[in-house]
């Protein structure tokens, strides 16, 4: 090992997946790391169902920008009886043992859902001063929160945010919250649960959070969502996170956004020729088969 690479700080991320996110999270990672390339950096994956091939892969992915994965078998039954829904899996709970489960010697930890592309440099957001917070996070960008906030008896007032990207200041975190918090309240409180972990960290962190520009750093979108020309704009320039949410995924070949292109981008370098012609012909005949529909009408 180079003097150079003992130098460089480590960027701690925290992923949670099984084997069906495997290939979206191994996108994301390279994105995160070729954009990323001021520092080394330490991916602690918390996982139950995912093979010991497709670990090896994201190891074999990670090292090649010197970078390190630390595997975390999870046991799924203390997961038990959480309220699950949508398209969300049981490992987006997994989030809830993090301070038990890495280093003690972790100041922060940045949680990132497998269904995005780190288009950006984020030694910025990781490194901001949390002033007196337990977390950093970005805005939802539901424009009707108000039963939300209700349900979960939360103030009018609340900025609800989305869950896909979170700063945890840890050395906080330690002194004031255990993970049987999360576990409590989701039990407890099922009935009024909605987005599954999401809701309970909005209420958990209700009032000890920082708030980021969900436009830079969590720019969540849908396969529908349209984006103006200097939304576009911005979104090339400006933009560090794309957020890919609902159920219409970027490696569906019926993603129809603007923004398949970023995805696209990192997602080639791991698909054969076959693959890639079928992802791209699929793509096209949906594509145009819409556009027919639409001049129909």
């Amino acid at each position: 090992m180079t003097n150079n690479m003992l130098e460089k700080k480590k960027m701690n991320i925290l992923i949670a997946i099984n084997d069906g996110y495997f290939k979206p999270a191994r996108v994301m990672l390279t994105s995160l790391c070729e954009n990323n390339s001021f520092e080394k950096h330490q991916i602690y994956l918390l996982y139950s169902e995912l093979s010991e091939k497709n670990i090896h892969l994201l190891r074999e992915c990670l090292a090649q920008y010197e970078s390190e994965l630390i595997d975390i078998f999870v046991d799924k039954e203390k997961f038990e009886g959480l309220p699950t829904s949508h398209h969300f899996t049981i490992e987006t709970y997994y989030r809830f043992l993090m301070q038990s489960m890495v280093p003690e010697s972790l100041d922060r930890i940045l949680w990132l859902d497998a269904d995005m592309i780190v288009k950006g440099n984020m030694k910025e957001f990781y490194y901001q001063d949390f002033n007196g917070n337990n977390v950093v996070v970005c805005q939802s960008i539901n424009s009707n929160t108000a039963p939300l906030l209700k349900k979960l008896c939360l103030k009018e007032d609340t900025v609800y945010f989305n869950a896909g990207i979170i700063l945890f200041n840890l050395n906080q975190i330690r002194k004031c919250i255990t993970p049987n918090v999360y576990f409590e309240y989701a039990r407890d409180n099922a009935d009024k649960i909605t987005w599954l972990d999401q809701d309970v960290l909005n209420v958990i962190f209700a009032d000890t959070k920082k708030v980021a520009d969900y436009k830079i750093y969590n720019m969540q979108h849908f396969s529908d969502t349209n984006f103006d020309k200097e939304d576009l704009k911005r979104m090339e320039n400006e933009n560090c996170v794309l957020h890919y949410i609902g159920h219409i995924k970027p490696w569906h070949y019926k993603f129809t956004n603007k923004t398949l292109k970023y995805y696209r981008r990192y997602a080639k370098r791991y698909e054969g020729v076959i693959e890639r012609w079928k992802f791209t012909c699929l793509h096209m005949l949906y594509v145009l088969k819409r556009k027919l529909s639409e001049v129909k009408q």
